[in-house]
C-alpha cells in the first residue's frame, strides 16, 4: 500500500497544471449544487469519471487518451454520458484552476522551492480535505465502471487506482504523506528526506492565512463561474 500511496499522491505532480483529487471532488461536489440534473447513481458515474483522468500515470497512456486540450462548462452540461461529463469536468477544472493561479501569482509564494506546483496542490488538499468528509467517494470506488474498461486501461491498473484513492479519501495528504515516509524512500524528484519534511510541516503549511485566503478565493471564483453560467442562460 505505501507504493500505491507514493505513486497515487506524487505521481500526479507530473502534470503540471492537474489539481490533486480532493479539489476535484470538492469542486464537483459545488457543481452538482448549481446544476442538481443527476440522480444518486449518475453522480457516482460523474465522479469517478472526474477522478480518472489522473489513472494515466498508473498506465503509461497519453495525456490525449484521459484529458480534453480545452473545454467549456457548457461542453461538460451538455455530454449526455455522466462519467464522460465528469472527465470533461476534471479537464475544466484543471485549466480554470492553473489559469486563476497564474493570475494570482500564488506560484511567488514558492519560488524557491523546486517543487511548487506539487507543494501547493497538497496544500490545497489538504486544506479542503478538513473541511469536509469524503468516505462516501471511498465507499463509490469498490467498484469499477464498465466506462472505465471501455477506455482500455487494465482492469488491474483500474483496481490499483481505486484502491489508492480510497485511502487518500478517508485520510489526508498529510497522513499519506506520513504513511509514505515510512518507507524511506524517495519518489520522481523528491528525495526521502523532502518526503519525511513535507509528512511533518504540511498540516502546518495548510492553517497559514494566505493558504486559506487562496482556497476561498479558488472556490469563490468557480462558484462565480457556475452562477454566471446560469444567470446567462436566464437571460436567454
Amino acid at each position: 500500500m505505501n507504493k500505491l500511496i507514493i505513486s497515487l499522491f506524487f505521481i500526479i505532480a507530473i502534470s503540471i497544471d492537474a489539481a490533486f483529487p480532493i479539489t476535484h471532488v470538492y469542486l464537483t461536489r459545488m457543481y452538482f449544487k448549481q446544476f442538481p440534473r443527476y440522480t444518486q447513481e449518475e453522480q457516482r458515474l460523474f465522479y469517478i469519471g472526474t477522478l480518472f483522468p489522473d489513472i494515466r500515470y498508473f498506465d503509461k497512456c497519453e495525456r490525449s487518451e484521459t484529458h480534453f486540450d480545452s473545454v467549456t462548462l457548457k461542453e461538460v452540461l451538455e455530454e449526455s454520458n455522466p462519467f464522460i461529463a465528469g472527465m470533461k469536468f476534471h479537464s475544466y477544472v484543471d485549466i480554470v484552476r492553473e489559469e486563476l493561479v497564474v493570475k494570482e501569482n500564488i506560484y511567488d509564494r514558492f519560488k524557491n522551492d523546486p517543487h511548487y506546483h506539487t507543494h501547493l496542490k497538497a496544500i490545497e488538499d489538504e486544506i479542503l480535505s478538513e473541511s469536509g468528509q469524503y468516505a462516501d467517494i471511498s465507499y463509490m470506488l469498490g467498484d469499477i465502471l464498465p466506462d472505465e474498461l471501455n477506455t482500455g486501461v487494465p482492469d488491474s491498473v483500474i483496481r490499483k487506482w481505486h484502491q489508492a484513492l480510497a485511502f487518500l479519501f478517508i485520510a489526508s495528504p498529510s497522513k499519506a504523506l506520513q504513511v509514505a515516509a515510512l518507507s524511506g524512500k524517495g519518489f520522481i524528484d523528491l528525495t526521502p528526506e523532502e518526503i519525511q519534511e513535507w509528512s511533518k510541516t504540511l498540516k502546518k503549511e495548510a492553517q497559514e492565512e494566505d493558504m486559506q485566503l487562496w482556497i476561498k478565493k479558488l472556490a469563490a471564483h468557480f462558484h462565480d463561474l457556475f452562477i454566471e453560467h446560469n444567470l446567462n442562460i436566464l437571460r436567454g
